[in-house]
């Protein structure tokens, strides 16, 4: 079980990271663009989920990864619904921790300078 809940959480750390702060969509959503409208107009309007939509991409690629895992109970199904909801709040840890090491790295080089 515990190894379970490691991988969903794996998956949503994944999510957040490739969706939401990777930059990977942006261009994705430009991409889009140009192909439907055939270069005209380049905009980022498109939004088509769960495809660019971090919490919906952890739902559904961690149900998939428990019914492949055949691990699919009561318990895990929420636990993944929860983990999916949580997403925000790992972005924002990930900016959190971040933030933290940058500024440690800048005091370190006030330091060696």
């Amino acid at each position: 079980m515990g190894i379970t809940i490691l991988k969903i959480l794996m998956i949503q750390i994944i999510m957040v990271l490739i969706i939401d702060i990777s930059g990977f969509v942006d261009e994705m959503k430009i991409m889009l663009s140009k192909l439907l409208t055939k270069g005209k107009i380049a905009t980022s309007n498109y939004n088509i989920k769960p495809f660019f939509c971090s919490t919906c991409m952890s739902w559904w690629c961690g149900l998939i990864y428990l019914i492949i895992a055949n691990k699919v109970s009561l318990f895990t199904i929420a636990f993944t619904l929860f983990v999916a909801c949580m997403t925000p709040i790992t972005k924002d840890l990930y900016y959190m921790i971040y933030d933290t090491i940058e500024k440690i790295i800048r005091t370190i080089n006030k330091y060696t300078e």
